[in-house]
């Protein structure tokens, strides 16, 4: 909830007379200031105003003003790379897991038509192929430490300072290294305290709580949640994972509807939360891995603020925001070959999926690698549209619970971030070569960084009060078993519970009914 005081003090400048909105020629220079590429193009000027003015009335109010001009300059500053037109790129890096003396990944010298040849601390050689995609390369001999500082401050800057959500990406072949990456050991998640071994995910945690009560203290009206959630895709449906494994709604807006949460106030919550998490995960045995991850899953960190904002004249009270900031643990995809499973097409196993059936194995591998390619190709087609400064919106048909919710960072919903995690031994070769085409190809994302609306908190909780009711009514007269509705139970069910939960967010903030 915090501001670019630079961009605030231009519009006080401009906000003469106590004027509260702006036309199209009292921020022609700013826009051309902002966007060097459109100065003296009338036209695409024009343009970039319409795009910023939310309510198309023509003129930008104090929040459309802010909102614009404040993420571009203040990423910018922060480091996250932005384009002329404003677009910010996505940051993805690569760490390569040390070599094994034993196990599956121990190096077998085989013959492989796809190799990593060699590597830099910026690129990456496969089969004569050089990846020059990596911000960084990081090298085995990084400590997790270094990982953290190299990966994460500009990503936890935006989501806990800009109001901005964060989708990160962790993705690499079972066994070279993500958990270790995300999460570090089981025994570093007991402390509270920072921890050598600690992976990202605890990492970011610490950051933003320090930095929570840090502001907390020299400005003692802000109150804050700190959630966390879990999301299970599996067999291209999404289930929460804090709940039954009940399924859950992908709205338009690339947000799930209802999720159960927990709130953690120190790093060691973590324990439980992946217990649970990973242990309701669905895995199963392969050649590769005995407990290989057959599921993307999504562990959310949402963060709830509450205060006045002290950049209005007068200050605005009662501002509440929540923001996210995601990791997406991506399955890893081996070629049926290694996994030893059954194989079943993708349209096969769509359907029976569809119908509630189970599907091998191999034909898991098959949707899995489907909405990995889906993924990368949307990219594409997503930094096109935002280049020539179009409205993109991700495809209906087709479209998994997986690709509506990743998708997100595509329309300029999050900042995209992403970590692989690669295998040096000759065997994996082709599994290397998949997660650097993937990766490169996300790394070409450029899209708009738009922040979280600040809202009022009493609204916002007259407004979640209703939905909870509703969602509840529907719950209440949906039967479980011996009617056509009953397809629904399990959806409305955790729909009415993390509607409910929600409400106790924002009570937890001291939301209250307005009248």
């Amino acid at each position: 909830m915090t501001c670019g005081t630079q961009e605030l003090c231009v519009f006080q400048s401009l906000d003469k007379g106590g004027a509260e909105q702006l036309t199209f020629e009292d921020v022609r220079e700013l826009l051309q200031n902002e966007n060097p590429g459109l100065a003296g193009d009338e036209e695409a000027l024009k343009q970039e105003f319409a795009r910023i003015d939310g309510d198309k009335d023509g003129i930008l109010s104090k929040t459309e003003f802010l909102a614009y001009f404040f993420d571009i300059g203040e990423a910018t500053k922060l480091g996250v790379e932005v384009t002329k037109a404003g677009l910010a790129k996505a940051s993805v890096f690569a760490r390569l897991r040390p070599r094994a003396s034993e196990g599956g990944y121990k190096d077998e010298n085989v013959a492989c038509s796809k190799k990593l040849e060699k590597f830099t601390e910026k690129a990456l050689w496969v089969s004569g192929k050089k990846y020059d995609f990596p911000s960084v390369v990081l090298t085995p001999e990084k400590s997790q430490q270094e990982v953290y500082d190299t990966i994460m401050p500009v990503l936890v800057d935006a989501w806990v300072q800009q109001c901005q959500n964060v989708m990160f990406f962790a993705y690499g072949q079972t066994g070279t290294g993500k958990t270790h990456t995300m999460f570090g050991t089981s025994e570093s998640l007991q402390s509270s305290s920072q921890h050598e071994d600690w992976g990202l995910f605890p990492r970011v945690v610490d950051q933003c709580l320090k930095r929570l009560e840090a502001v907390k203290e020299g400005w003692k009206e802000v109150k804050y949640v700190l959630t966390a959630s879990a999301l299970e895709f599996y067999c291209c449906r999404a289930f929460d994972l804090l709940y039954q494994k009940t399924p859950v709604i992908i709205d338009k807006d690339c947000k799930p509807v209802g999720m159960n949460y927990m709130v953690l106030d120190k790093v060691s919550d973590l324990a439980t939360f992946v217990e649970e998490v990973y242990g309701n995960r669905t895995v199963k045995a392969t050649k590769m891995n005995a407990g290989s991850s057959r599921s993307h899953v999504a562990l959310i960190l949402t963060l709830h603020q509450f205060g006045d904002d002290p950049t209005t004249d007068p200050p605005k009270k009662d501002q509440y925001t929540s923001t996210t900031f995601t990791m997406m643990d991506l399955a890893g995809s081996e070629r049926v070959s290694k996994t030893g499973a059954e194989r079943m097409s993708g349209m096969e196993a769509i359907m029976t999926v569809a119908k509630g059936g189970d599907i091998p194995t191999g034909a898991q591998a098959t949707l899995i690698n489907f909405e990995l390619s889906a993924l990368s190709s949307e990219v594409i087609i997503a930094t096109e549209q935002h280049t020539k400064g179009k409205v993109y919106k991700a495809p209906k048909s087709m479209s998994t619970d997986t690709i509506k919710f990743a998708g997100g960072c595509f329309e300029g919903k999050a900042l995209l971030g992403m970590v692989i995690c690669i295998s040096q031994a000759s065997q994996n070769g082709w599994e290397t070569w998949f997660s650097c085409e993937m990766a490169s190809k996300l790394a070409q994302l450029k899209a708009p960084s738009g922040k979280e609306k600040i809202r009022n908190l009493h609204k916002e909780y007259a407004a979640a009060l209703k939905v909870a009711e509703k969602a509840q009514r529907e719950f209440e007269t949906t039967p479980e078993k011996g009617s056509p509705a009953s397809k629904f139970y399990s959806l409305r069910k955790g729909a009415a519970h993390g509607a409910r939960r929600y409400c106790e967010i924002l009570e937890t903030l001291g939301a209250k009914v307005s009248g």
